[in-house]
């Protein structure tokens, strides 16, 4: 796949809790159900994310549900507005994408 970044890249360090279809038709995942201890954490955002995908997929971890994604979109764009600590906050370029980040939060949140 050949997807545009804008130089911007990601990288994938750990597929632990993660699910994907291997050949598009055997789902790869870890039944986190068997891991009651993952949805008692507090102190961070993912936690909550952890208990919202385990009501989101039923606690079947077979299943396929989106909008999990679209929570740990969520998850990124929380700590990207609230946490991370940029070094030029009045650049106009900071404050034009401060903005872009704080509508597509706005918009996620709208999404059900």
């Amino acid at each position: 796949y050949k997807i545009p970044t804008n130089g911007v890249k990601a990288t994938i360090i750990d597929y632990t809790l993660s699910r994907f279809n291997f050949r598009n038709v055997h789902p790869m995942y870890q039944d986190l159900a068997k891991d009651p201890d993952l949805f008692l954490g507090s102190g961070d955002m993912q936690f909550d994310v952890y208990r919202q995908m385990k009501k989101d997929v039923a606690n079947d971890w077979r299943k396929h549900v989106p909008k999990t994604n679209v929570r740990w979109l969520h998850y990124l764009l929380d700590k990207m507005l609230k946490k991370v600590k940029y070094q030029r906050k009045t650049a106009k370029v900071h404050k034009d994408n401060m903005v872009i980040l704080q509508e597509i939060e706005s918009w996620i949140d709208t999404c059900d």
